[in-house]
């Protein structure tokens, strides 16, 4: 048997986290025993002192790219609020749009009664403006009575 290899064939080092996933759960076992042997510790130990900048240049740049994308969340969450923002508007600008039409009709309805000249389609009829509100918010919402 070779040194640095077990008896499941698993190389003693470090194994990036795709790489240790497709470890069997007989060699990840030997890899987690042999690093709690005295052999195994020194090697970590001994990896861990050659690599002692590169941690360091590592813990830096996952700093920054916590800022980037700290900086990428808030925009796509002011992104999503300008968009919720935008449909609000529109929204609003619809329900202005029909409270106009039914003051319209209401008016229009008021001075064909005040003259005594019955609409065409209906007969000195009386008209509320909440029911025709209510009727209108029913029929955006496509709901039938």
């Amino acid at each position: 048997m070779k040194k640095g290899i077990g008896k499941s064939g698993v190389h003693f080092r470090f194994y990036p986290p795709k790489e240790y996933k497709t470890l069997t759960a007989e060699q990840r076992k030997e890899l987690h025993f042999w690093r709690l042997t005295p052999e195994g510790k020194a090697a970590t130990a001994a990896s861990k002192a050659s690599k002692g900048n590169k941690n360091k240049k590592t813990k830096m740049s996952n700093v920054n790219a916590g800022v980037n994308s700290d900086v990428n969340i808030s925009s796509l969450v002011e992104k999503a609020v300008n968009e919720r923002l935008k449909a609000i508007a529109a929204d609003k600008s619809q329900e202005d749009e029909a409270n106009a039409i039914i003051e319209a009709a209401v008016s229009k309805a008021v001075a064909n009664m005040a003259d005594n000249k019955p609409s065409p389609s209906t007969k000195a009829t009386q008209f509320d403006k909440s029911a025709l509100i209510g009727i209108l918010k029913r029929a955006k919402n496509g709901k039938k009575d």
